[in-house]
């Protein structure tokens, strides 16, 4: 049989899996239903709906839009008939946009639970991550400081913490999850930055696990078809990224990259609700000046803390524990990986380039 033109494959895969994606999507009426808001606007480019408090924002033919302002990626682009957006996904309608505005419209619970953070600086040892050309700064230093500055204002709020390292040391990709499985992380925080062959690329960007049969946010979809471990923490992720996306972008006021979706290997394999935060760009002038900075690496740090607590003390976490994972879709063990095991460098359009790229 000849041996389908590895072009016509890849277009074939990207079909299926958005195919899959969208094989429950929801008219108009019934997402404003779902999500209890009404239409304001429906134009050739913008579909508006809100409730008075929240505004969710929709540009037909496209993923981003915005919800109070904060850019978030559909897992599937919103569906144009007649260049009207008339369809949503219904995983982004349920798993994705109603998890975060059930979160912020329940308000903070009144016994807040305790809760275990599993903090990962990204690279380590003879890892380095990105690298700075005109300074030399490096990822694995940068994101290390952020991280265990968070971990401290984190413990003075009440939450328990732990982490995949304290020191320059290199953790395996596998490792990391294992690590926070054993401590029984409530969520998994995976911290790094950013790089680009671009120079004025810049802003900062947070991901969450892609759904299942959904492209990532950079378009592969070579992974996508099959179900992940941490796929079961779809709703929980798409909240806790929400929180930690929104206060980070509140504190810069500027260049938001957006809640994004991949398939890194740390959030496919996380135990719990789990998120992967782009802190800016190295390969950027001002923001590698920035990141350099003590007193700005303690802002960022902040405004995660900040967004973690904000999902804590959220009445529909308290009142929701996310699920237990499917013991069926259970991590396999694996052989510990290696320095090309990890992408020293993401792209701009991030970690998000082909899933070979992890982190």
């Amino acid at each position: 049989m000849p041996k389908t033109p590895a072009p016509i494959a890849a277009i074939a895969t990207a079909i299926a899996a958005a195919t899959a994606c969208a094989a429950s999507n929801m008219p108009l009426d019934r997402v404003a239903g779902e999500l209890a808001l009404e239409e304001i606007e429906n134009t050739t480019n913008i579909v508006t709906l809100a409730d008075g408090t929240n505004t969710v924002v929709l540009h037909p033919g496209y993923r981003r839009m915005s919800l109070n302002g904060i850019a978030v990626w559909l897992n599937s682009p919103a569906e144009a008939d007649f260049r009207k957006t008339s369809r949503l996904s219904g995983g982004d309608v349920t798993h994705l946009l109603k998890p975060i505005l059930d979160g912020i419209r329940c308000g903070d619970a009144t016994n807040i639970p305790p809760m275990r953070v599993f903090i990962d600086p990204g690279h380590g040892g003879e890892d380095a991550g990105a690298i700075s050309t005109a300074t030399g700064q490096n990822e694995k230093d940068v994101v290390l400081d952020i991280s265990m500055r968070l971990g401290e204002l984190l413990v003075d709020s009440g939450c328990e913490v732990a982490f995949s390292r304290t020191n320059d040391t290199f953790v395996t990709l596998a490792g990391r999850g294992d690590m926070a499985a054993k401590e029984n992380a409530d969520i998994f925080v995976s911290v790094h930055a950013n790089t680009s062959s671009r120079g004025e690329a810049r802003g900062i960007e947070t991901y969450t696990l892609a759904f299942q049969g959904c492209d990532s946010t950079s378009g592969d979809a070579r992974i996508a078809k099959k179900s992940w471990p941490a796929n079961a923490f779809d709703a929980e992720s798409s909240y806790l990224g929400f929180c930690i996306h929104s206060a980070v972008n509140t504190e810069r006021g500027d260049a938001d990259r957006g809640l994004r979706h991949a398939r890194f290997q740390v959030l496919r394999q996380a135990p719990c609700p789990a998120i992967l935060i782009e802190c800016g760009f190295l390969s950027n002038s001002a923001e590698n000046a920035s990141l350099g900075s003590p007193r700005y690496r303690q802002r960022l740090a902040v405004a995660i803390a900040n967004g973690i607590k904000a999902y804590r003390a959220s009445a529909r976490v308290a009142q929701s524990p996310p699920p237990a994972a499917n013991p069926e879709n259970a991590p396999a063990k694996k052989q510990d990986g290696n320095v090309g095991d990890i992408v020293a460098a993401s792209t701009e359009n991030t970690a998000a380039q082909a899933e070979s790229q992890d982190k």
